[in-house]
């Protein structure tokens, strides 16, 4: 059935008159509104269905009024973020929205990170990654001391386009130092260093980039990192 409303007569064998003609076109021309066309939910699963209207990157034009609903329920279910398009998600206390790793779905997260690395002075150069954030990192601050008998103190950020940038004691009381690096640790002298470089930033984490100046005294930099989406 394609509308709500009733035909005005049930035609017999008879004599067609101009008053029965009228009358039914009337009847679909007052009628024929929204309220007047049958809908696209017959049941549940009908009225989940959807239809992606942009698949691989090419529109799915749609050939019906039902084709249309469906692809206009497929937005209205990517940006509600819900399991079915009629869903009102308003996520959870303290979480935000994001679009999840695979770009397929929103979800809703906490969005920052706050965890803590080490990194042994002695260490030979080498990469180093940093794994278990749960989501790829847009920005982030590194604050970095070493352990006692040494006096070194660095703070390092970064943004989502692998940009670092740090200032750092060059192992002089009160000299600070700039430096295109995300944390650098210098030991009491300046000539005994771990400087780190953002070498990327990855699905789960960051990856830094050692490089080891001098020969550094046994210790370990103690390196605060703080990420968010």
């Amino acid at each position: 059935m394609g509308a709500t409303f009733s035909r005005v007569k049930t035609w017999i064998s008879e004599i067609l008159t101009a008053a029965d003609l009228n009358a039914e076109f009337d009847n679909i021309l007052n009628n024929l509104t929204p309220a007047g066309v049958d809908d696209a939910s017959v049941n549940a699963a009908a009225m989940q269905t959807t239809a992606d209207p942009y698949p691989g990157g090419s529109p799915s034009l749609a050939t019906s009024m039902e084709g249309e609903i469906t692809r206009l329920r497929y937005q209205i279910g990517k940006l509600g973020g819900g399991t079915y398009w009629y869903e009102s998600v308003i996520g959870a206390a303290n979480l935000k929205r994001y679009m999840n790793a695979a770009g397929t779905a929103q979800e809703w997260a906490a969005g920052m990170k706050m965890t803590a690395i080490t990194r042994d002075m002695t260490a030979s150069s080498g990469s180093v990654s940093t794994t278990g954030v749960g989501f790829k990192p847009g920005a982030g601050i590194a604050i970095t001391m070493i352990s006692s008998g040494t006096l070194a103190t660095s703070i390092g950020m970064f943004d989502a386009n692998a940009s670092a940038y740090c200032m750092y004691q060059n192992g002089t009381a009160g000299v600070w130092c700039g430096g295109s690096y995300l944390s650098v640790p210098v030991q009491s002298g300046g000539a005994k260093s771990q400087t780190g470089a953002l070498a990327s930033i990855d699905t789960d984490g960051i990856t830094i980039s050692w490089t080891k100046g001098g020969t550094p005294d046994a210790g370990s930099a103690y390196i605060y990192l703080l990420l968010w989406r």
